[in-house]
């Protein structure tokens, strides 16, 4: 038994969100300490992987006919 395909509308919009780590700035402002993101973000390699991730995700959404809409501060 297969489920029905998910039909979305042509007025449906895609949202997607930011986290806070990617918003916050600085390590030693504010008050704010080092996370387990920041530890991982150290490591070369790490968030150049992340983006590119999210630049295929955005060319196969568009491939798609979904214009995606992505924010900045959420």
């Amino acid at each position: 038994m297969t489920a029905d395909p998910i039909v979305f509308g042509p007025d449906f919009l895609w949202r997607v969100s930011t986290s806070a780590y990617q918003i916050e700035g600085a390590v030693t402002e504010g008050g704010r300490g080092p996370s387990s993101w920041d530890t991982c973000c150290v490591e070369p390699g790490r968030c150049a992987e992340g983006l590119d991730f999210y630049d295929r995700l955005i060319d196969e959404l568009l491939a798609q006919g979904i214009k995606p809409a992505p924010t900045l501060f959420y």
